[in-house]
Order: C-alpha cells, then sequence, then structure tokens
C-alpha cells in the first residue's frame, strides 16, 4: 500500500471513529501520513473522558434508586405544571407524566423535554430540545451527568430560565 492509499484509509478511519463513541479506556493513538510526514497525532482516551470527580461511580441497589427516582419525577411534574401555568406565553404547554416518564412539551418552538427513569442503569435519561440527551446517576443524593458534573436540576435550571418569562428556581430541589 503506498503512502496516499494509506493516508486516505486512515483519514476515513479517523472520520469513523469520530463520529462514534469511543471508550474512554482506549488508549488509542491514531496517525497518518501526508507527504511522508506525520501530521496528525491524537489520544482519543481524553475526548471522552468523564469528569475527573465521577470516573467510577458504583451502581445504587434498586431499594434506594426506586423511592427517590419516583420522588425525583413526580416533584418535576409538580414543579413544571406550576411553573408553565403560571407563565402566560407557554398557553400551547403540556405536561404529563406516566410509568416514570415525564413528557414537558413547551409548544411555540420551544421543543419538548423528556424526563425518565433508567431501572436497569439507576439512572434518569433527560432529553432536552437545547443540549441533547443526558443520563444522570445518583450520587451522593443528586443527580449528576457524570461527563461533566453538571446536575439535572443545574441544567435545568439554566436552560429554562432562558425560555420562561417568570423566574424558576430547579436549583431548590438540588439541596
Amino acid at each position: 500500500m503506498n503512502i496516499t492509499r494509506h493516508s486516505r484509509v486512515l483519514i476515513r478511519n479517523l472520520r469513523y471513529l469520530t463520529s462514534c463513541k469511543i471508550s474512554r479506556t482506549s488508549s488509542t493513538i491514531l496517525k497518518y501520513y501526508k507527504n511522508e510526514e506525520f501530521v496528525f497525532v491524537r489520544n482519543f482516551s481524553s475526548v471522552f473522558s468523564k469528569s475527573p470527580e465521577y470516573t467510577e461511580v458504583p451502581l445504587v441497589d434498586l431499594a434506594t434508586f426506586e423511592p427517590i427516582c419516583a420522588e425525583t419525577l413526580e416533584t418535576l411534574t409538580e414543579y413544571f405544571e406550576e411553573i408553565v401555568e403560571a407563565d402566560e406565553k407557554l398557553v400551547n404547554a403540556d405536561i404529563s407524566y406516566s410509568d416514570g416518564v415525564l413528557t414537558v412539551k413547551l409548544g411555540n418552538g420551544y421543543g419538548t423535554y423528556v424526563i425518565n427513569r433508567q431501572t436497569p442503569n439507576r439512572q434518569i435519561w433527560l432529553s432536552s430540545p437545547k443540549s441533547g440527551p443526558k443520563r444522570y446517576d445518583l450520587i451522593d443524593g443528586k443527580w449528576i451527568y457524570k461527563h461533566d458534573g453538571v446536575s439535572m436540576y443545574q441544567l435545568l435550571q439554566e436552560e429554562l430560565e432562558q425560555i420562561m418569562s417568570k423566574p424558576v428556581d430547579f436549583l431548590q430541589f438540588a439541596k
């Protein structure tokens, strides 16, 4: 294989790998040649690494997870209903909670938030129209996204205060 063909193969593999989630434990270093020189070296293990504080979190037992998760989702449902009802610009909003899935349709181009429990993983998954999907683990009594260390309530606070015309306080639940 000549260097040009070798470069194309490596570049194609590089594009594929960057579009996939690569295990943070991988120590793969990709290199390719261009004009007989190394022009790219990257350690992908650091690209998808988790927040150093939360690299290894033990799985919470089911007896602890279930009541905390249920309380979290019910509390969020009540709070969403309260703040949406009080906000006159969200007239088409709809909130529903059933079987561990909270759906908050804000309408008027604001999108839909879906927050649901994932019992096998002992996580709460949040899908946001602004920041996309995230998986929250119960760490020291708080729902934390391990990749950046941000709590679910902090993310909701930051995103929804930009949407709502009245102040919101999701951080009251983070205590």
